[in-house]
C-alpha cells in the first residue's frame, strides 16, 4: 500500500460513522493478520 492508499482508508475509516467492515479491513491493514477467532465481543445486557 502506498502512502496516497494509506492515506484514504484512514480517512474512509475514521471521517465516517463506525462502519465494523471498514475497520476491520484498517485492523487488517495496520497488523497485517488479525484472528478474529480471539476477538472480543461485547455482549448486550438483558433487564
Amino acid at each position: 500500500m502506498n502512502k496516497e492508499q494509506a492515506k484514504q482508508l484512514i480517512e474512509r475509516t475514521f471521517e465516517a460513522s463506525f462502519d465494523k467492515g471498514k475497520f476491520t479491513v484498517f485492523i487488517e491493514n495496520l497488523l497485517n493478520k488479525i484472528d478474529e477467532t480471539k476477538a472480543f465481543h461485547a455482549r448486550e445486557s438483558y433487564l
